[in-house]
């Protein structure tokens, strides 16, 4: 993907990007940067597999084929948003499963009263 100026998961890192003493690890398998608007933001750019190691809380927003390959065993420790559905569906197929409330996930983020409010 070659114009990823108007894509909404360009916003939504950016606005993940202001909150105070959150670490970022961003990965898109369709570039090898990040878009110009996220430069200089403090985000670590890399790949999914690398991304997915080093966070606590994974946050999907876009669901490339390449993500659809992720090993469901990478995410089983972490807190995941997936705004795709593309790996909560996978998990709640398997028994023991844990399917994080939109709340509950959120609340991690140390989001605004307002943010948490509306979630």
């Amino acid at each position: 993907i070659d114009e990823m100026r108007e894509s909404p998961a360009v916003e939504v890192v950016k606005l993940l990007s202001d909150i105070p003493n959150l670490k970022i690890i961003a990965s898109e398998p369709n570039t090898n940067r990040l878009p110009h608007e996220l430069e200089g933001k403090g985000i670590v750019f890399t790949d999914a597999l690398s991304a997915i190691d080093q966070c606590d809380i994974v946050v999907l927003l876009v669901d490339h084929r390449q993500f659809n390959l992720v090993d469901p065993e990478a995410l089983k420790d972490k807190k995941l948003i997936d705004t795709r559905g593309l790996w909560t569906w996978r998990k709640a197929r398997k028994p023991d499963a844990r399917i994080e409330g939109k709340k509950t996930a959120l609340e991690h983020l140390a989001l605004p009263a307002s943010a948490e409010e509306a979630a």
